[in-house]
């Protein structure tokens, strides 16, 4: 890596004569240039004094860490800062329970303005809804959205029809080119509520805040027009559990639920009926 003209990378070290202060200012402007070349070039050289050379280096290693984690995780902040409004607003809303956990709905139609989580609580699961706006993040919408739908908190600027279901008012929006804009919600039996868009009559079906299924409806009859397939119902934690085969090949997904301290998954392979669990903890439990 080196050579006998004491160069690294082809950086010549042009620092004889030098004084200590043209040594310190030579190493600071490598170091902004080419921090690499900087750090070998201010311990070659002796710059500055032993303390201040090792505290250059701790903070140029924790801010590469910091840009790094920020490349890898750009949702990070945004990330803790819904977590910590959730877990005050359970706090302020006894009703919902003991808060377990949040996760952020990374699906095919995320918008650059907002973000959608899902929150979980010893009670049932709720849809929170997130704008962007400047950098900044506003919670617009809580709502009910597993065993029953109910809207918890909404702020004005949200404009969303009455008696729709978040989860359908959230899906239309976001694939507007294919369904149209809502024009009627009618009276809801969950989880099936027909919708009237400007393309025309649907029904739709969901689950635990997703729409899961779609007809369309052209006067008595329906066809089904969208479906979600069975492996995008799994929970990311039960997949890695089925990939390591000590269950045997999954012929099927019986159900999901929410108990008072966990995410429920009831499947079956060829080796038996199973009850998969992820706690809001993070513990994984596996029942036969």
């Amino acid at each position: 890596m080196f050579n006998n003209n004491n160069n690294i990378l082809g950086f010549k070290d042009e620092h004889v004569n030098l004084s200590q202060k043209d040594i310190n200012w030579k190493s600071f402007k490598w170091i902004l240039l080419f921090f690499p070349y900087g750090i070998y070039y201010m311990f070659k050289n002796k710059a500055f004094n032993r303390p201040l050379r090792w505290f250059i280096v701790i903070l140029i290693t924790l801010l590469t860490i910091s840009i790094a984690d920020t490349l890898i995780n750009p949702d990070r902040v945004l990330n803790s800062q819904v977590e910590q409004f959730a877990k005050d607003f359970v706090n302020e809303h006894k009703e919902m329970g003991g808060f377990g956990e949040i996760d952020e709905i990374k699906d095919d139609y995320r918008g650059k303005n907002y973000r959608k989580y899902f929150l979980y609580t010893s009670v049932d699961k709720y849809l929170i809804y997130v704008d962007i706006i400047n950098n900044k993040s506003e919670v617009e919408g809580v709502y009910q959205v597993g065993k029953k739908s109910k809207t918890i908190y909404q702020t004005k600027s949200l404009d969303m029809p009455k008696d729709i279901l978040p989860s359908i008012y959230f899906f239309i929006k976001e694939n507007e080119k294919t369904y149209g804009t809502v024009k009627e919600a009618k009276k809801c039996l969950y989880p099936y509520q027909e919708i009237t868009t400007s393309n025309g009559n649907y029904l739709f079906v969901v689950d635990y805040g997703r729409v899961i299924k779609i007809y369309n409806i052209e006067g008595n009859n329906r066809h089904i027009i969208y479906e979600v397939q069975v492996d995008e119902l799994i929970l990311p934690e039960f997949n890695k559990i089925l990939k390591t085969n000590k269950y045997g090949p999954l012929q099927e997904v019986l159900a999901y639920d929410l108990e008072k301290d966990g995410q429920v998954e009831y499947f079956r392979t060829d080796k038996g009926h199973y009850k998969f669990k992820k706690s809001f903890d993070g513990t994984i439990t596996v029942y036969k």
